[in-house]
């Protein structure tokens, strides 16, 4: 983006272009407002959210998985 020559607002709007549904939806959940001129505070947010995301998926299907017995 940087090579680009983006303005933070520009980032900002491709940032939320290229989100998942499942992330937009946490998004939509935030307590908070982050500026749209805010690029790096947004970036953050979004590593937050696709570090817990996938660490949610990940004990989910741990979770699952050892709840799965062998037939007899």
């Amino acid at each position: 983006m940087v090579c680009a020559k983006k303005t933070d607002e520009q980032k900002v709007d491709l940032l939320w272009k290229f989100i998942s549904l499942k992330m937009e939806e946490v998004v939509l959940g935030l307590a908070y407002k982050i500026n749209n001129s805010d690029y790096i505070g947004w970036s953050k947010q979004m590593d937050v959210f696709t570090k817990n995301l996938v660490n949610h998926t990940y004990w989910a299907n741990l979770k699952k998985n050892a709840n799965y017995r062998l037939p007899a």
